[in-house]
């Protein structure tokens, strides 16, 4: 493991980015904006369908907020999560933050399936928002879905590794399925993930990784 570790070392250069600084909001526009975000905005689930609906971003924030903390029942969970799968489609990076929050507060364990079928869209947003509310749930079956991420779209494969190594040792499985992938981005990415989560069941896996002449 610790060979491994340094070969993880030497893998895709992921390092901290460092943006402009910015500038700080006076505390009265930030009481202002926390207000106009109240739940209270949205007085029951029947304005608040509605508004995930439309195309208004504040109201879709409303009703984001309102579902985060006013749970739907089983009766109308599955109404409820549709709304916020169909606005998280249409995507806007101001409301996308606040529809996965709702997302991930308003989906239960039968809803995995769905979650999973997420991870397909073409949205980057909804399968942002798929991959945090999969971490309620880790499985085999999960663990699959969101390896499948880091093998196939290097737009979201740093976020499925996080997915991965959040859900522990139950991804071991599938992590270790990467490292037959062919693309050596993706093999070591699997490593990072087993030095977080692997157990003895990684060794072999890793021992013989580590002689491919592939990985050098």
């Amino acid at each position: 493991l610790v060979q491994m570790a340094q070969l993880a070392a030497g893998g895709n250069g992921d390092q901290p980015r460092t943006g402009p600084a910015t500038a700080r909001r006076p505390s009265g526009a930030v009481k202002k904006t926390q207000s106009s975000l109240s739940a209270s905005h949205i007085r029951d689930l029947d304005e608040c369908l509605p508004a995930l609906a439309g195309e208004n971003r504040l109201r879709q924030m409303q009703a984001a907020r309102y579902l985060e903390e006013h749970p739907t029942d089983a009766t109308h969970r599955a109404e409820a999560i549709g709304a916020l799968i169909g606005a998280l489609k249409r995507s806007n990076r101001n409301v996308d933050t606040y529809l996965a929050k709702a997302l991930e507060h308003s989906v239960a364990e039968p809803d995995v399936p769905l979650l999973i079928e997420s991870l397909k869209s073409d949205s980057a947003a909804l399968r942002r928002a798929a991959l945090e509310a999969l971490v309620r749930f880790p499985s085999d079956e999960a663990a699959h879905a969101v390896a499948s991420l880091v093998a196939r779209d290097r737009s979201a494969r740093m976020a499925a590794r996080e997915t991965l190594e959040r859900m522990g040792t139950v991804a071991e499985p599938a992590t270790i399925a990467l490292l037959s992938e062919s693309d050596r981005a993706v093999q070591l990415d699997a490593c990072r993930i087993l030095l977080s989560i692997g157990t003895s069941a990684s060794k072999s896996a890793l021992t013989a990784k580590l002689n491919d002449r592939h990985l050098g």
